[in-house]
């Protein structure tokens, strides 16, 4: 007796075909490069993603009548599943964004039918004696498997209602702010990509392309090759996945590096540092000195009786402010204007300064006039935070020897002990950040560490990795003051100003006596967090800076005051690097002992057997500066700093006379001895 094979369903092109599967498994790998390499894009890849899912499933529940295939449904399913390879990086939120909500539906839906084919849609689609093979190993449709099924779907409704709630609340209180506020861009920082999520989307991705690809060979699909690729149904996935993992791959090669890969991090540690009980309690308790201006300003109309000024004007002769006038529009100085008090903020000069140094090289985040205390050179910023922080002989500071003097002066002077760590031996001068961390650990006392970024008398520029560890130092409340003087003559974007935004315990000094060449008018400027910024600006004197000081000052960080400070320091780094060439020929100078990122060099005097000798750079020091009009500074006493002499850079003609005197002052010291 004949017995009747059945009559098995074949594929659905329109569903599984291999131009549907091809568009979304390029979908999906373009959706995952766009996470690592170019992630303002993923959103979009995710949303084209849904777009192609949604059609698939919609077409899914129109093809699952009894007499449908059943493994196609499977199979339809296991693509369904694979969209979840999108949700890496900036996938995982957006729970009170409309692609959010549409997406958590979307997987609500998919789960819900999901739930209706195991537990009754199987029975109605299934052909007895045709294939049935649902995963690997020949696995059966039915039995155990169906029952996984069974637990799967309905965890996963679970799951999607609970999301679907929150997002809806999520997008309810993101609306309270009104629509504007609801659908203004922000901008946020480059997602990252945990690590684990990562893998677990390339384990997806590999695992339903071969979970589908195994199924259709081993249920016999029909009409889902490469020769039913023709149909519009296969081509618009292909094309759009096509597309989309094209674009990515061209893309790729503009980016220098992945998007960083982290492992799910625990939660920051708060910083150690505490304003409130590092800064004196007096300090915060004071209350700043109203300045007269501080209630109205002068307008140019109005008449100003309550500073008690001058009203006749400045004691200048009529051929004193005739000179002076000269000069008002390049500097904006008004001699007829002395007899008022000067602005007590310096606003539009902190503004300036800020521009100067907003390169966002080393943060994203912007300083701003309520960042910097400008004072009398850097001395002010010095002595002033030695006031704020430190109370008379409790608290002390910590410094790294050879460095400039006026931390100790001024520490002195405030009766405020010192704590000093030496600088790494020549010629680095680096940090030594082990033994800096265990003194601040060791001694709470400590409320200041002063460090020289180029340092002085070293020339040597401070690691920016080293400086960050200390600022991250786990226990320490206390402040890290970075004197930043030369940093103009260092490598561009090497000021650490910026990081102030970052750090609420790190203090940036500069100065415009070096690179500007403004010495004479005493023009310094600290950096700093908002509220040591705030402090600082309460204990100053309430003007300061004069008038003069800041139309110069002004005119110096100005666009074309800057054009004449590159050009100055590029004839300067010239004669700097002849003296590195030309300085070591000469006999008697030994070693370059320090950096090469300032406008001075630190060398060596040798005495007659070739050793650096205090004695010999001594007499060579007052020799130039008694018989050769040649002076320079004596460091030989500075910690690492043996038979050293600091020589500054000059013009080329005093490079020339430097070089020739030196030889012939050296020649007379060495054979003398």
């Amino acid at each position: 007796m004949d017995v009747t094979p059945p009559v098995c369903p074949d594929g659905n092109s329109d569903l599984y075909g291999v131009g549907v599967r091809a568009g979304l498994y390029a979908q999906w790998v373009a959706t995952l490069l766009a996470t690592l390499f170019d992630p303002k894009t993923e959103s979009t890849y995710r949303i084209a993603n849904l777009i192609i899912q949604w059609s698939i499933f919609l077409g899914l529940c129109t093809q699952s009548e009894p007499g449908d295939p059943v493994i196609g449904a499977v199979i339809t399913q296991y693509l369904l599943f694979g969209s979840l390879s999108s949700l890496t990086g900036d996938g995982v939120g957006h729970f009170s964004h409309f692609s959010g909500i549409f997406r958590i539906i979307f997987y609500t839906a998919v789960s819900s039918y999901g739930c209706w084919f195991w537990f009754n849609g199987i029975d109605d689609m299934t052909v007895e004696g045709c294939p049935d093979i649902a995963f690997f190993g020949d696995v059966s449709l039915h039995g155990r498997f169906r029952t996984v099924g069974k637990v799967f779907s309905v965890l996963g409704v679970v799951v999607c209602v609970l999301s679907l709630v929150f997002s809806v609340f999520a997008t309810m209180r993101r609306f309270r702010g009104g629509l504007r506020e609801a659908f203004a861009t922000k901008e946020r920082a480059r997602p990252k990509v945990e690590l684990v999520l990562l893998v677990l989307s390339m384990a997806l991705i590999g695992t339903s392309i071969y979970l589908v690809e195994h199924l259709i060979e081993r249920n016999g699909i029909t009409q889902v090759d490469v020769k039913a690729i023709t149909s519009v149904g296969q081509l618009i996935p292909l094309l759009a996945g096509g597309l989309a993992c094209g674009m990515t791959l061209w893309k790729i090669p503009q980016y220098r590096q992945l998007v960083p890969l982290q492992r799910p991090n625990p939660p920051p540690k708060m910083s150690p540092f505490n304003l409130e009980t590092c800064a004196r309690p007096n300090i915060l308790a004071l209350q700043p000195y109203r300045c007269a201006r501080d209630d109205y300003k002068d307008d140019g109309t109005n008449i100003l009786l309550d500073a008690n000024e001058n009203a006749y004007g400045p004691s200048l002769s009529a051929s004193a402010v005739s000179v002076a006038s000269q000069s008002k529009n390049g500097l904006g100085i008004d001699p007829l204007g002395l007899h008022r008090y000067p602005d007590p903020h310096q606003v539009d000069l902190k503004q300036l300064l800020c521009k100067l140094r907003n390169t966002h090289a080393h943060t994203d985040k912007t300083l701003a006039a309520e960042n910097l205390f400008v004072g009398v050179g850097s001395d002010e910023a010095i002595d002033a935070l030695l006031r704020c922080f430190c109370v008379p002989g409790k608290d002390r500071i910590l410094t790294c020897p050879p460095t400039y003097g006026m931390y100790g002066v001024s520490a002195q002077v405030n009766d405020v002990a010192i704590v000093k760590v030496p600088l790494l031996p020549a010629p680095t001068f680096g940090l030594d950040v082990p033994a800096i961390s265990a003194a601040l650990s060791s001694d709470s006392s400590i409320k200041l560490l002063y460090l020289c970024s180029p340092g002085n008398p070293t020339g040597s520029l401070l690691a920016k990795a080293d400086v960050v560890a200390l600022l991250n130092h786990p226990s320490w409340n206390g402040v890290i003051v970075l004197d930043e003087a030369y940093i103009d003559f260092a490598p561009e974007d090497a000021s650490l100003a910026e990081l102030v935004t970052e750090y609420p315990n790190l203090v940036v000094m500069q100065t415009l006596s070096k690179a500007f060449g403004m010495a004479g008018i005493r023009l310094g400027a600290a950096f700093a967090p908002a509220p040591i910024a705030s402090l600082l600006n309460s204990l100053k004197a309430p003007y300061n800076i004069s008038s003069p000081t800041s139309a110069l000052a002004a005119s110096a960080v100005s666009t074309e005051g800057l054009a004449v400070m590159q050009g100055n320091r590029a004839k300067i780094l010239t004669q700097r690097d002849r003296i590195i060439k030309e300085l070591p020929s000469i006999p008697g100078v030994g070693r370059l002992r320090g950096g090469t990122e300032s406008n001075f060099l630190l060398y060596e005097m040798l005495n007659a057997e070739g050793q650096p000798d205090n004695t010999v750079a001594l007499a060579v020091y007052e020799k130039l500066a008694e018989t050769k009009g040649v002076v320079v500074r004596f460091r030989g006493k500075e910690h690492g700093c043996l038979g050293c002499l600091r020589i500054t850079i000059g013009t080329e003609e005093e490079v020339t006379r430097l070089l020739e005197a030196l030889k012939k002052t050296l020649a007379e010291v060495r054979g003398s001895a």
